[in-house]
């Protein structure tokens, strides 16, 4: 019986292999191991993976260079942990191809289109590779994230730092670190804070800040949200953020504790070019400015596109100031912001009008975008950025003062004056 295992990519906007062995801006030893790698399985009639009854066993070949030493990985990803020919597999490819200095597996046995599982373990070599990148050697391990494309990817860092220009900043925070090779790859002076929420990675970067005999660096495993507990301790007058998160981008929630924090300065790499507009509008909406974009090619021949922001906070507007009556109405339970705007465009705010927020009901969450509120120089630009509803005062939903509350902070003529609104928070 005839029996074919091949390798290919997936046909647009499905899950089915279509063979082709020649891929333009992949190194082109990776077709011949995978070709080889193919023909091993085929004669073992060792079966590939499908995904429309989960049956076969081999899901995924991965396959990593290290430009520098030459170094390359090879790891299986399987469905499970079945592979029982390892010895014969690693001798027949390791013969074909000697320049493979690590063979490693990985299982992957949920029912998803994520490529890699938790458990990787290695039946070959050194289970890290090393690279040089930026000047820095780096070792890689198959969960750490690390670019495919070597050089460009350098020009893309090196761009990203002379735009940010380094030496003003007395801390480097680098919420996506990886394995450290961006804030490592930015040779600073000062302090480097990296956050990172896969275990091996955060192994790698520390092994890297060793290797490079990096003292300044502390990297530190968790999402990038529960990272602010730890970095609002370190004191840093100035620090730079270094964002370069997955094609999802940001999310508004940690956008706001980015404000939150007082971090003035954003170095923002992206690769979803969709995503990176959504940011850019959430930062502005929180007070910052786009100072310079920079699109960069990293992968030539396709249409994916790698973008570089710098953003800076701006000055608090004083053309618009929250009054400190808000605060102590918080305080009592209730839940209303009043604005005071001397401002020709106040006619059209009117004391009543509510703004909806999803969750800003503790106290900590709503001094987030009462803080945010200062950086609006009219209410109209106010009003552009957050989700106005004007719901009556029926709503059973309501949790703060009414406009006859409001009336016994501001009498009509202050109104007229000082143009108030009483801005109200209800719950979804």
């Amino acid at each position: 019986m005839f029996f074919l295992v091949f390798f290919g990519f997936y046909a647009p906007k499905t899950h089915k292999v279509c063979p082709l062995e020649n891929c333009s801006i992949q190194h082109p030893v990776f077709t011949r191991i995978a070709k080889a790698v193919c023909e091993y399985l085929s004669d073992h009639r060792i079966p590939a993976y499908c995904e429309n009854d989960g049956s076969g066993l081999v899901r995924h070949i991965y396959l990593r260079i290290a430009q520098a030493t030459g170094q390359i990985m090879l790891c299986l990803v399987l469905k499970e942990n079945k592979f029982t020919d390892e010895k014969n597999f690693v001798e027949k490819i390791v013969s074909q191809f000697p320049e493979i200095s690590s063979i490693c597996i990985n299982i992957q046995a949920e029912n998803t289109n994520v490529i890699l599982g938790k458990q990787t373990y290695c039946i070959y070599g050194s289970e890290k590779i090393t690279d040089e990148f930026c000047g820095r050697n780096l070792k890689i391990s198959p969960l750490s994230f690390y670019q495919v494309n070597h050089d460009a990817a350098e020009i893309l860092y090196k761009t990203a730092f002379e735009m940010a220009n380094l030496d003003q900043f007395d801390h480097v925070i680098d919420l996506y670190c990886g394995i450290g090779s961006i804030s490592l790859s930015t040779h600073s002076k000062c302090p480097i804070t990296g956050v990172e929420i896969v275990p091996e990675a955060v192994e790698d970067a520390k092994c890297n800040a060793l290797l490079n005999g990096a003292n300044n660096t502390n990297y530190i495993c968790g999402d990038a949200s529960s990272a602010f507990k730890f970095i609002q301790e370190l004191g840093a007058v100035n620090p730079l953020l270094i964002v370069d998160p997955p094609r999802k981008g940001l999310t508004k929630e940690l956008i706001a504790d980015i404000s939150k924090h007082n971090i003035g300065s954003v170095l923002y790499i992206s690769c979803g070019p969709d995503t990176f507009a959504r940011d850019l509008a959430i930062f502005r909406s929180f007070g910052y400015e786009i100072s310079t974009v920079q699109p960069v090619d990293l992968f030539p021949r396709t249409s994916h596109i790698e973008n570089i922001a710098i953003l800076h906070r701006k000055s608090a507007c004083h053309s618009m100031k929250l009054a400190s009556i808000p605060f102590q109405m918080i305080k009592e339970g209730k839940k209303t912001i009043e604005l005071r705007l001397n401002d020709v465009k106040r006619k059209t705010v009117k004391i009543g009008d509510k703004i909806l927020f999803k969750d800003c009901i503790s106290e900590e969450t709503l001094s987030v975008e009462v803080t945010a509120l200062h950086y609006f120089s009219s209410f109209e630009e106010l009003y552009q950025n957050l989700s106005l509803l004007k719901l009556g005062y029926t709503d059973e939903n309501v949790l703060s003062a009414s406009p006859e509350d409001m009336r016994l902070y501001y009498t009509p003529e202050e109104e007229a004056k000082f143009g108030v609104a009483g801005i109200e928070f209800v719950k979804i």
